[in-house]
C-alpha cells in the first residue's frame, strides 16, 4: 500500500514540474536588431503586433495643380500612403535602445526575426524603414512574471514594411 501510495505520489509531482517547465518554455525567439549611426542595438522581444492601413484615396492617381508659377504639378498631398504601426513588448529596453527611439522625429530601420530555438529556423522576418516612436510606456509591477519585473511598449508607425521580402504597398 505504501509503495502505490508514493508512486502515485510520485507521478503527481513529476507531472506537476513537467508541465510547469513546458509552460515556462519559450517556443519562439523574438529579436528586433535596430543600426543607429553604426552600431547595431539588439532587443529581445515578447510579442509583436502588425497593423497596415491603406486609405482609398491613396490608390487614384496624385491630383494635378498648377504652382505658383502657372506650372501644372503633382499634389503630393493627394496620395499619403499606406502606414504600418508596430507595437512591440520587450522585456528590457536597454539604454541605447531608449535613446533611439526618444529622439524627436528620428527615424530608422529595423529588423524582427521569428527564430525556432529548437531549430534555428527563422519562421518569420519583418523589415521596417523610416520608423519613428509613435508611443511608448512601461509596466512595472510587484509581481515577478517569468524572469522579469517589467515590460515596455513601443509603438513605430513606418512607411516600408516588407514581410518575408514582400513589400507591402
Amino acid at each position: 500500500m505504501k509503495k502505490i501510495f508514493f508512486l502515485i505520489l510520485f507521478t503527481a509531482v513529476f507531472a506537476v514540474l513537467q508541465t510547469r517547465a513546458q509552460t515556462e518554455e519559450k517556443r519562439n525567439k523574438v529579436i528586433l536588431t535596430v543600426v543607429d549611426a553604426g552600431k547595431t542595438i539588439i532587443t529581445e522581444l515578447n510579442s509583436v503586433n502588425l497593423a497596415f492601413n491603406r486609405y482609398e484615396n491613396e490608390l487614384e492617381e496624385p491630383a494635378v495643380i498648377n504652382d505658383s508659377a502657372g506650372e501644372k504639378v503633382a499634389d503630393k498631398t493627394a496620395r499619403p500612403g499606406g502606414v504600418c504601426y508596430l507595437t512591440l513588448e520587450a522585456k528590457a529596453l536597454s539604454a541605447e535602445m531608449l535613446r533611439v527611439v526618444a529622439k524627436a522625429k528620428n527615424k530608422f530601420e529595423g529588423t524582427i526575426t521569428f527564430t525556432d530555438p529548437s531549430t534555428q529556423k527563422t519562421l518569420k522576418t519583418l523589415r521596417f524603414k523610416q520608423g519613428m516612436l509613435s508611443s511608448y510606456s512601461d509596466q512595472f509591477s510587484a509581481v515577478n512574471y517569468g524572469d522579469t519585473y517589467a515590460s515596455s511598449i513601443l509603438s513605430i508607425s513606418c512607411r516600408d514594411l516588407n514581410i518575408d521580402g514582400i513589400k507591402l504597398q
